[in-house]
């Protein structure tokens, strides 16, 4: 998904492998919900994101077990634009270790300074 790929890159772009890493674990042990991912803070932009690949997103979650763990009650609860972010972030944090690895490749970073 381009879309995880181009906030990761945002987010790791100047630091050093090692800090890219830590980044990475950070969110994926504390998910998103901190403000630690630049580009998925705000609604408006989770929203976007959401709507511009739904598809994709609810497919990758379906396949994680996303939905079934959250459970059809919890989802009647949310209001649309609640479920969008939290189908975002969980997406996020469930592929960010991955993508980072492919983006410190890319970038060319190292843990010199």
């Amino acid at each position: 998904m381009q879309w995880l790929k181009d906030i990761v890159k945002h987010n790791i772009e100047g630091r050093t492998a090692s800090d890219a890493r830590t980044w990475a674990k950070d969110v994926r042990n504390y998910g998103c919900a901190g403000g630690s991912v630049s580009g998925l803070i705000w609604y408006s932009e989770t929203e976007k994101i959401y709507r511009d690949n739904e598809y994709d997103i609810i497919e990758a979650l379906d396949n994680a077990g996303y939905y079934d763990d959250c459970g059809k009650k919890d989802l009647i609860r949310r209001t649309i634009v609640q479920i969008c972010n939290d189908s975002v972030w969980a997406i996020f944090e469930m592929c960010v270790q991955n993508y980072t690895e492919q983006m410190i490749e890319e970038l060319n970073l190292s843990d010199e300074e």
